[in-house]
């Protein structure tokens, strides 16, 4: 069946106009949803078990698709604010309205690195954006915005933001939370959070950097264990044994001291 299966699809792929295939890939996706969209997550099966690890060394790294499980403790957004905290804004939204977005966006206004993870130092390094010590050097496009606001409305993950952004954000969390409370978590329709792993020593934190706001809500609805992916765009694992070889730690750009002081506002309560 498979072998005739893969003989149809070619014979579709080399015969068909492409305006045809996008629209048999788009009742396909329809139908899918149709059949799964009322399927939540089974956090309570075997494949619960399955920890980074176990992911880490079945894949390659151009296929990144396995799903391992973390405690909502150990999950991160970027500036070393854990999800489960008031501190974060998305979280703090769903408590007290959008005055917390507002609040945040208001005090958290860094002007380097540091700054980003609330660390007090004299250094101002030049990294942009959500850089990090252990990044790989690379040219990035910063200008480029979310969701039809451009970059001069500011970064989901500090201020200073316009009023625009702020709406924009409190109206993604409250989809996300209305749909969610009507469909359940529907993973092939909303997709795994995807994030990369932080290893110190015996203890490890998860960076999420894929469904950052997808991540906030499935907390706030009282999920206390959740499904993650590698993301392809990062190192599926940083360890801090590995310090010396970081990016911006080899270059010079960031000293080796800062460097482990951002990696250990991941783990700091």
């Amino acid at each position: 069946m498979i072998i005739i299966y893969s003989k149809i699809k070619r014979y579709l792929l080399q015969n068909l106009p492409p305006f045809f295939i996008k629209i048999i890939k788009f009742f396909c996706i329809k139908i899918s949803l149709y059949f799964t969209k009322f399927k939540d997550v089974d956090l309570f099966s075997n494949e619960k078990c399955r920890d980074y690890k176990s992911i880490y060394y079945e894949i390659d790294s151009k296929n990144r698709r396995g799903v391992f499980f973390v405690d909502i403790e150990k999950l991160y957004y970027f500036g070393g604010i854990k999800y489960t905290s008031n501190k974060h804004p998305f979280t703090a939204y769903y408590h007290q309205g959008i005055g917390a977005l507002k609040s945040f966006y208001g005090r958290h206004t860094p002007n380097c690195i540091m700054e980003k993870h609330f660390i007090n130092a004299k250094e101002v390094y030049p990294l942009k954006g959500v850089d990090l010590p252990w990044y790989s050097v690379r040219e990035k496009n910063y200008d480029t915005g979310e969701h039809g606001l451009n970059y001069t409305h500011g970064d989901q993950h500090f201020g200073p933001v316009s009023d625009q952004k702020i709406e924009l954000e409190a109206k993604r969390l409250d989809k996300l939370k209305d749909s969610m409370l009507l469909h359940g978590y529907r993973k092939f329709y909303d997709g795994y959070p995807r994030g990369y792993v932080l290893e110190n020593n015996d203890s490890y934190s998860v960076l999420i950097v894929g469904g950052q706001h997808r991540v906030a809500t499935l907390i706030y609805l009282g999920y206390e264990i959740l499904p993650i992916i590698f993301s392809k765009s990062y190192p599926p694992i940083v360890n801090i044994n590995d310090v010396d070889n970081w990016p911006y730690v080899k270059a010079g750009i960031v000293k080796k001291s800062d460097a482990i002081r951002i990696f250990n506002s991941y783990f700091d309560e």
